[in-house]
């Protein structure tokens, strides 16, 4: 690829200059605005043929077709150049031949290259790709000079014919993978087929600012161009002088190019990103138009000329094709050539109409052409802002992100919340009200009654506890839910009932309490037990605790009691804290049946005693009721969490220290923020990996919790380049190592496998850290696609990650991105592990416990 488009642009900036010097010389600069109508017209026609036969045919072999024809025109011409009295013509055909093949014969190459590439190679290779374009434009200029200054300039056509010769002998080589060749099946009219393209740019947004960025940057190339060639004929009135000087200064401004495509390319657009690299030329050519306007002149017009020459071909050109590839192949196919030919020459007609009317009207005022060349390059600095900020939407569109809570980001965040609890599913109407709880909110009181009627006892039980909140008293609508089928609604309604109950009779409650059936009676304890547990006054003056002494010494002595009824008892003694009775949770702890037990671990969590908490705190490791002992757990201050931590220092305080996380994620409010924060910083790896999940979900459920986002970003640079170091070794390793005992090559060393394992381990947890730190985007759906085995939904999501990052987040992230999309093959990475032995100590002393055990045998038996 860039040896063929070495000898493509070399032979375009042989001819190039030749065609110019041969046109200003034999037909003079006024008559460059009529070429650039002709090449218009010229344009169109020619558009509407291609797009009717790339619809038909692989367009590997229009490129064939299409370079024959061009060696046929270039011999053609170089007769008719030869012809005396025909070479006014001559001068025409050929300028207008110039103008079609540079837009021809690149547009065709990117379309090849496009369809070769996906979005990640192109990143990397489009960059060396251009490398050769550029060359061959230093070559092609000094090539011309040389020639011209040896012949006349006539003998050029069929140089170049002879070059172009060459360029059938590699498209040959090419090959299109099979799913490419086939035509795109469109209608097959001139006409429709000239329409379709228009139709495919005006539908999508942007390819449409593309076709206006495009527009705006050919009709100001032109106008830079008349005023380059204007200058250059005043210096230069002698034909041979004139191609000697368009040769080498086509030279130097590759050479330019070169300079920069080598140094600054790749290095700009890694660290401004795509987008901001589009701003660049439209800014300097601003810049270099008002220094024409006030000193106009050969060696401004040439400033002008080398700014929009040079990073045309270098940053410009590789950002302009960057931005192509998130449209779908398909329609890049049918819009490529018609964006490449027919609105570069449109732009260019208009560009002659604009110059002609300044020429007739001003009669050639330069400073104003000039002032025509800032505006529009003002225009353009516009355009391509608006791309760039289109650029990673279109990205984010073709990956389908979506978002669960997203609504509780907008203006309106009444109606979004509405909006979720209708409309929502269970899962996503939990959350909401859980985040309602913790902030109440009125105005949704008929939409809580509402859900009074969902088949989700938890549902039910959270709108009754919003309800709660209200200024109107619901109480006739909540007493049938006193004999609900759950006994979580029943003690929610009982709350609700206690809290309004001027509205009923005065003994209704009363009579709960001394209801014969201990179901009922059970239910109305927990409820005031619930209610009033941080006034013990009204407790005593209710007698409940002794009420439940009662109950409990009654019910001691029937075998036959059901089981809710100790599972209401377990809760009132739990809500109450009625220590005289803790007896009875101490019993059920031991319980094997798991759903006593269960309530047993939640009754222990609600009395808030120091002596459960360590208790819980030795039980964290059962597994059976491991989500009981979480949600108890939740139930203690973080304070109080925190303080009993530090009491543990072996093992089992390590255990807790990676498990205690999971509670904290139960306890949406700031210091559980705080806390985890203070975990992410822990030694332990799995201490810190296990905090930025917790910390991500809590913070993706509860949105309006503040994050210290500097912390985060340092962690998630840390965690970066630490992650890059377990790369490192595995390139200094080559994904093998020498196993000693077994003399061999073992590609499936266990340190590798371990350090490979890692870096999948340490890559989740950095997008759970930009998850939290990019909100809404939504970084855990991007990482799926990253790990999935779609090719082009992983390649796109990379892409849009790398155009989402700061430069000092991109650096560290990108080298595990491009392992991932490369198949495991290790991309050089940049940090200070440069020899074995440094190699050898980050291994041994590394902050992860399992590669210190792996690293110790290995380096051991060697």
């Amino acid at each position: 690829m860039q040896r063929l488009i070495f000898l493509l642009i070399l032979t375009l900036i042989l001819i190039k200059p030749t065609a110019n010097a041969i046109f200003l010389s034999k037909v003079g600069v006024s008559a460059l605005p009529i070429a650039y109508i002709m090449v218009a017209v010229l344009a169109l026609i020619f558009t509407l043929f291609y797009n009717t036969y790339i619809t038909k045919i692989s367009p590997l072999r229009i490129f064939y077709r299409s370079m024959q024809i061009c060696i046929l025109l270039l011999i053609g011409i170089g007769f008719i150049l030869w012809i005396e009295g025909y070479d006014i013509i001559g001068a025409y055909l050929f300028y207008l031949f110039i103008s079609i093949f540079g837009i021809l014969s690149a547009s065709q190459f990117w379309i090849l290259a496009n369809q070769i590439f996906d979005a990640r190679e192109a990143r990397k290779y489009f960059g060396i790709i251009g490398f050769g374009a550029i060359a061959g434009g230093i070559t092609g200029g000094y090539l011309a000079s040389f020639i011209s200054s040896l012949l006349q300039s006539e003998v050029i056509p069929f140089v170049a014919a002879l070059i172009l010769v060459l360029v059938l002998r590699y498209i040959n080589k090419f090959s299109i993978p099979s799913k490419e060749k086939g035509a795109v099946p469109v209608a097959q009219s001139i006409a429709s087929n000239f329409n379709e393209p228009i139709k495919l740019i005006l539908e999508s947004k942007h390819l449409f600012n593309i076709a206006l960025v495009i527009a705006v940057s050919v009709f100001t190339s032109k106008l830079i161009d008349f005023q380059f060639g204007y200058f250059a004929s005043l210096a230069y009135p002698i034909e041979e002088d004139l191609t000697v000087f368009y040769g080498f200064m086509y030279s130097t401004f590759n050479l330019a190019a070169i300079t920069i495509q080598v140094l600054f390319t790749t290095r700009v657009i890694g660290r401004l990103g795509i987008g901001y690299s589009l701003l660049l030329l439209p800014a300097f050519l601003v810049l270099n138009a008002g220094f024409l306007i006030v000193i106009p002149g050969i060696i401004f017009a040439t400033g002008l000329k080398l700014a929009d020459a040079s990073m045309k071909q270098s940053i410009n050109k590789a950002s302009v094709e960057l931005i192509m590839l998130p449209v779908p192949k398909d329609i890049k196919l049918r819009t490529k050539t018609f964006l490449d030919v027919f609105i570069d020459s449109i732009a260019t007609g208009i560009s002659g109409i604009v110059l002609l009317l300044v020429l007739q009207a001003f009669d050639l005022a330069n400073w104003l052409i000039s002032a025509l060349i800032l505006c529009s390059s003002l225009v353009w600095f516009l355009l391509a802002n608006r791309i760039r900020k289109e650029y990673k939407k279109v990205f984010r569109k073709s990956l389908k992100i979506k978002s669960d809570l997203a609504a509780i980001k907008v203006k309106n965040i009444e109606e979004s919340y509405m909006k979720i609890l209708i409309e929502g599913s269970d899962t996503q109407i939990l959350k909401a009200l859980n985040i309602l709880i913790e902030n109440p909110m009125h105005g949704l009181e008929n939409t809580y009654l509402d859900l009074l009627k969902n088949d989700n006892p938890k549902i039910v039980t959270l709108a009754i506890n919003l309800i709660t909140y209200a200024k109107s008293d619901y109480s006739k609508i909540i007493v049938p839910y006193l004999d609900y089928n759950n006994q979580n609604v029943r003690i929610a309604a009982f709350e609700y009932i206690i809290n309004h109950q001027l509205s009923l009779d005065p003994n209704f409650l009363i009579d709960k309490i001394n209801d014969a059936d201990s179901e009922v009676s059970i239910i109305a304890l927990a409820a005031y037990a619930k209610e009033f547990k941080n006034d013990p006054r009204t407790l005593n003056i209710l007698r409940v605790e002794d009420r439940l002494i009662e109950m409990v010494a009654k019910l001691e002595k029937d075998e036959n009691v059901n089981k809710s009824v100790w599972i209401g008892i377990l809760k009132a003694i739990g809500y109450g804290k009625f220590s005289s009775l803790y007896r009875i949770i101490n019993k059920y702890l031991k319980s094997e049946d798991l759903e006593m037990r269960s309530h047993a671990i939640m009754s222990a969590g609600e009395t808030q005693s120091f002596i459960y908490l360590k208790v819980l705190f030795s039980m964290m490791d059962e597994e059976s009721v491991e989500s009981a002992i979480l949600s108890s757990l939740a139930k203690f201050t973080v304070k109080r969490l925190n303080s009993m931590i530090e009491k543990y220092d072996d093992s089992s305080g390590l255990y807790i220290q990676r498990n205690i996380s999971k509670v904290f994620e139960l306890k949406p409010n700031q210091d559980s923020i705080a806390a985890l924060q203070l975990l992410m910083e822990a030694e332990d790896l799995e201490v810190r990996n296990n905090a930025i999940m917790s910390l991500r979900i809590l913070y993706d459920n509860y949105p309006l919790l503040q994050i210290d986002n500097p912390l985060i970003n340092r962690i998630l640079i840390e965690e970066s380049k630490y992650t890059n170091k377990i790369l490192t070794v595995l390139s200094y390793y080559g994904n093998n190592i020498q196993d000693d005992n077994k003399g061999s090559q073992n590609e499936k060393h266990p340190l590798i496998l371990l350090l490979k394992q890692k870096i999948d381990t340490n890559l989740r947890v950095i997008f759970e850290l930009l998850h939290i730190k990019y909100p809404p985007e939504n970084y855990i759906e991007l990482y799926d696609y990253v790990k999935g085995a779609d090719t082009e939904l992983r390649n796109n999501a990379i892409e849009y990650v790398d155009n989402s990052l700061t430069y000092d987040l991109k650096s560290a992230i990108v080298p595990l991105l491009d392992y991932i999309s490369t198949s495991d093959n290790i991309p050089n990475v940049e940090n200070d592990l440069k020899t074995r032995q440094k190699i050898k100590a980050f291994l041994m002393q590394n902050k992860d416990e399992e590669i210190r055990a792996m690293a110790l045998d290995f380096y051991g038996k060697k």
